[in-house]
């Protein structure tokens, strides 16, 4: 069987499991929608098409797991499917295509883990999916179609790929809880609305400059991004874990994070939480919030990050250039490191083998 037809085990009230064989490559409108009581479905490889309404208003359906070969999920296939709580895609090279409100109502759904196979097609895949807390959407999707999270009333945190180049109207409109988004550099227009009634928005994480930003072709009833805290220049969330694990040593005592950690931003540079290193040389902290920057200071001399600059500056005014931005992440000021430690007289290499930043010395006089 290569084929289920429309309307096959339509409103089979009493279904409750269902088997697919591999060799199965389509399965038709409305096929099983209805049965109330189907628990959880495999969908095989050779499965290409789930056509519009396949599984819609299957009120118990928990838990579907979709093959490598699928390349569409049609319009409402899953919607209000509220006991949904695990959907697992398959991560390969064949672009999966998820069409309007395929997951629609879905209420059970807590994450979204989008790999960089998938994209959209047409509108409001997620509208509606008011369990949601956290969404990430892999590097395959080329836009956010308008009203894809529409109404994700407790969505809190979003990453979105780095292929991005639009934010649909309204895409996150009346996401209230969302508290912190990333946004790639690749963005270059968001829609109106996209981010209305957004009223927990606090921390926007940008992956390209301000500049990059100013560019950004910006739509109306979008005001939650201009009281929002925007960081340039970042990789990712701060929660997102790094692909290396870096290290900082300090005369031969490794450096512990607390509550920031060392990351690779868009520069392809080594971003460390300044702070907690500061200290480990011994230096002296201090925080210009009319002015947004961070000074360390010892002996008679002190440098300034300003954030979201590439100048640094001295005690005695003079100014430096540095080949990337000091940035805020999470409170926390982020600068590389090579510039605050060699300043103050300490020697720094690195160990690429053990992914280690190693500082040497001591403070030197003024």
């Amino acid at each position: 069987m290569t084929l289920i037809d429309e309307y096959a085990f339509y409103n089979c009230e009493n279904l409750e499991y269902v088997t697919f064989s591999e060799g199965l490559q389509s399965i038709g409108h409305l096929a099983f929608s209805e049965c109330d009581k189907l628990k959880s479905i495999v969908i095989p490889n050779s499965v290409y098409e789930i056509h519009s309404d396949a599984f819609r208003n299957c009120d118990n359906l928990s838990s579907v797991k979709l093959g490598s070969g699928l390349q569409t999920i049609g319009t409402w296939a899953f919607a209000y499917c509220p006991n949904l709580v695990n959907l697992t895609f398959a991560n390969t090279n064949t672009t999966l295509l998820i069409c309007q409100r395929a997951f629609c109502g879905c209420t059970g759904l807590k994450t979204l883990d989008l790999p960089d196979n998938v994209d959209f097609d047409y509108d409001d895949q997620f509208m509606g999916c008011t369990g949601f807390t956290s969404v990430r959407i892999g590097n395959g999707a080329t836009h956010i179609p308008a009203s894809c999270f529409y109404s994700c009333t407790n969505l809190e945190t979003a990453s979105i790929g780095n292929n991005v180049t639009e934010i649909g109207m309204s895409a996150f409109e009346n996401c209230e809880k969302l508290n912190c988004i990333f946004i790639p550099k690749s963005v270059n227009e968001i829609c109106s609305d996209a981010f209305n009634n957004c009223t927990g928005l606090k921390d926007v994480y940008f992956g390209g400059s301000i500049t990059d930003w100013a560019a950004i072709e910006l739509g109306s009833y979008n005001d939650a991004l201009a009281s929002a805290n925007i960081h340039f220049n970042c990789s990712g969330l701060p929660g997102d874990k790094p692909t290396i694990s870096i290290n900082v040593t300090v005369n031969g005592k490794t450096v512990q994070w607390t509550d920031a950690a060392p990351f690779i931003n868009s520069d392809s540079r080594t971003m460390v939480p300044l702070r907690a290193v500061a200290e480990a040389l011994g230096l002296n902290v201090s925080w210009n919030d009319s002015n947004k920057e961070a000074s360390f200071s010892s002996n008679g001399k002190t440098i300034t990050f300003p954030i979201n600059s590439k100048t640094y500056r001295t005690e005695s005014g003079a100014t430096g250039t540095m080949d990337t931005a000091a940035v805020i992440v999470s409170s926390r000021t982020y600068a590389p490191i090579r510039y605050l430690a060699e300043y103050f007289g300490y020697n720094v290499g690195w160990n690429d083998a053990n992914k280690t930043v190693i500082i040497n010395g001591s403070l030197s006089a003024r």
